[in-house]
């Protein structure tokens, strides 16, 4: 269909009708054509990162305790708001690097 001169958003709109129908398959559509970003998608990477840069095994540990959690919360990077950050970090009492309450 590329080949008969079809736009990429046209394209885009006829697998989207073909995946509607299976919400697995639209999700993992929306994730391979960067459509949507699953924070959880990304949680070893981070924590990857933090031991690259040398924080301790139980920083990493925390981080990724509180990191699961809020991957759990939002799941997807567009819910992620200055506010709703703000909101849920209010509720659990964290504090700069600081884990309080798990």
């Amino acid at each position: 269909m590329k080949a008969d001169g079809l736009s990429a958003d046209e394209l885009d709109d006829i697998a989207l009708d073909e995946l509607s129908d299976d919400p697995e398959k639209d999700d993992a559509y929306e994730r391979a054509t960067n459509k949507t970003v699953v924070l959880k998608d990304h949680l070893e990477d981070y924590l990857a990162w933090c031991v690259e840069k040398n924080n301790l095994p139980k920083s990493i540990e925390l981080k990724r305790i509180m990191v699961r959690q809020f991957c759990n919360h939002f799941i997807r990077l567009e819910k992620v708001t200055e506010q709703t950050v703000m909101h849920w970090t209010s509720e659990r009492k964290v504090n700069g690097a600081t884990y309080p309450y798990l």
